[in-house]
């Protein structure tokens, strides 16, 4: 049976808070993009660099455990030795997932706007999975995607459209 698949880009999606200027409650939108999947399986990829950056994320990692979210990604660990990554080895990681777990007829519904996510999509849809791409194109250019990755979606979903009806805790 298919099955719907919501894959979070924690830094994108901290850079979609900052541009709506408020959190957004990613089970709303996940429900709004994904409705034909109400128990889609809900992965968020976030990277922690330092112990502040921890200490920002903590709420929101609580929030997304009490709504079923599985958390992926890098954690802060002072004792040890591991250079510190600027970006982008959650990206890999949700890509090797993304591929791991999804079936031809699957739907996966991505938030994300690194063009570096292009590969990823193409090789999805060859494979007959829908591929979802979930972001805004009213933001600055380096936060909004690229119109090559946009194009490379099965179905764009620009959450300025409904951005006020997932404000958390509306």
């Amino acid at each position: 049976m298919p099955q719907g698949i919501f894959l979070v880009d924690g830094g994108h999606y901290d850079r979609l808070k900052s541009t709506f200027a408020t959190p957004l409650d990613l089970t709303l939108l996940r429900n709004k993009v994904l409705p034909d999947h109400p128990s889609a399986r809900s992965i968020y990829f976030r990277d922690i660099r330092d112990a502040s950056e921890e200490d920002r994320q903590r709420g929101l990692f609580g929030w997304l455990r009490h709504n079923r979210y599985e958390i992926k990604g890098r954690h802060f660990n002072q004792d040890a030795d591991m250079p510190r990554e600027r970006y982008g080895t959650n990206l890999v990681e949700l890509a090797v997932e993304a591929l791991s777990i999804s079936q031809p007829g699957d739907t996966v519904a991505l938030v994300a706007s690194d063009h570096k996510l292009e590969p990823l999509l193409r090789r999805l849809l060859a494979s007959g999975i829908e591929c979802i791409l979930v972001s805004t194109l009213n933001a600055p250019k380096t936060i909004a995607p690229s119109l090559s990755l946009v194009d490379a979606a099965s179905r764009f979903v620009d959450i300025a459209e409904f951005e006020m009806n997932i404000a958390y805790g509306t």
